[in-house]
């Protein structure tokens, strides 16, 4: 080869690289500009470059999932006190740090802006359909993602389709970690798994399933999850049928009801307080549960919590939906070691190797002090 030639070749390789590396600077001199996002209420937000503080107010279950995604709290200056007691009460609390995070800014749903001002956050993350907390975030100057569930006010029954969306929401905000798609990824094998096997079960097959969301032991009434609600996406897609599909989403009703309803098995939204024991043992006061079959067969259960009560969106969605068929069809998903499925989770999603203890306290939830957002 001629010295001239090998000299032209050196030239196009030396032009060809440098044009790579003008666009690679050029993508992420775009990437470090501020940028518009539409949040889950519709409204066009311009988010600044280079996110580094943020803080969640109303939106309880935004705290995991913020965590999750960013992989830790060091942008996180504060949040919701609710969300962060869920979090450190599952597996969150032995893999992050919320011990620093300030959480007076918000009461409740009240939210104090002169001390979330004092915390410079660069954006506030909120619940989408509180209009009066976006008007106040907006007087105050402070940029903010409205982040919606069918509690409030999101459209979608499916608690994947919501966490899908946060998730996509937060890479928007945030730009991309691979994390979003991760578990994206994770929850649709794990649907297109469970649906494979539930196509084949006939309705005589399926058991009448009841989720009761909450029970007043003074006024005697159970609130349960109708359809209309992420009831009626849990059972249906795990191969149940909603034995309070005629009530439209959350009402209380009377003992008479449950027992007309004669659940096979009973699945708690959250603990609030009460517990399938309490169930199991009769030991609520004025309430008989003897007579109902699921607490004949001890078929009384609380949605797992790892990271939120997963009734409502939450991370670990795709292990129960896993769980909710196994209990179901323990013969039709036998080869299904759920233990192993939750274990292999932590692992993917975390790099955590969960203990014995660990899945237990996740598949078979304690009760906490606070109620499911």
């Amino acid at each position: 080869m001629k010295t001239s030639q090998i000299i032209a070749i050196a030239l196009v390789v030396t032009l060809v690289a440098a044009g790579v590396a003008i666009v690679v600077i050029h993508n992420e001199n775009e990437k470090n500009k501020p940028h518009d996002i539409t949040d889950m209420q519709g409204n066009v937000v311009t988010v600044p470059a280079n996110i580094s503080r943020v803080a969640i107010t109303s939106q309880s279950p935004m705290v995991p999932v913020y965590t999750y995604y960013m992989n830790g709290t060091s942008t996180l200056v504060g949040a919701n006190a609710a969300g962060i007691t869920y979090a450190k009460n599952g597996i969150m609390g032995k893999i992050y740090d919320f011990n620093n995070l300030k959480t007076d800014f918000v009461s409740g749903t009240t939210v104090n802006v002169e001390s979330l001002t004092a915390l410079d956050p660069q954006v506030v993350i909120y619940t989408g359909n509180r209009t009066d907390e976006h008007t106040l975030l907006d007087n105050a100057g402070l940029t903010n993602v409205g982040f919606n569930t069918a509690m409030t006010g999101g459209n979608s029954t499916d608690p994947f389709e919501t966490i899908e969306c946060w998730l996509k929401l937060l890479k928007d905000m945030m730009g991309d970690n691979g994390r979003a798609d991760k578990l994206i990824d994770y929850n649709n094998n794990a649907k297109a798994s469970v649906a494979e096997k539930v196509k084949d079960i006939s309705d005589g097959d399926k058991p009448k399933v009841l989720i009761i969301f909450s029970i007043d032991t003074t006024k005697k009434l159970v609130k349960v999850a109708g359809n209309g609600h992420y009831s009626q996406y849990w059972i249906e897609k795990a191969g149940g049928k909603n034995a309070a599909a005629g009530v439209p989403g959350l009402k209380d009703v009377d003992m008479e009801t449950i027992e007309g309803y004669n659940p096979d098995y009973i699945f708690f939204a959250n603990s609030s307080g009460v517990m399938p024991t309490d169930l199991i043992n009769n030991t609520i006061d004025g309430m008989d549960w003897s007579g109902i079959k699921a607490v004949q067969d001890k078929f009384v259960y609380v949605f797992p919590s790892a990271t939120y009560f997963s009734y409502a969106p939450s991370l670990e969605a795709g292990v129960t939906l896993q769980f909710l068929a196994k209990i179901l069809h323990p013969t039709v998903f036998s080869s299904l070691d759920i233990n192993k499925v939750a274990k292999d989770w932590f692992k993917e999603m975390f790099d955590y190797t969960a203990t014995d203890v660990d899945i237990s306290k996740f598949l078979y939830p304690d009760a906490l002090s606070v109620k499911l957002h």
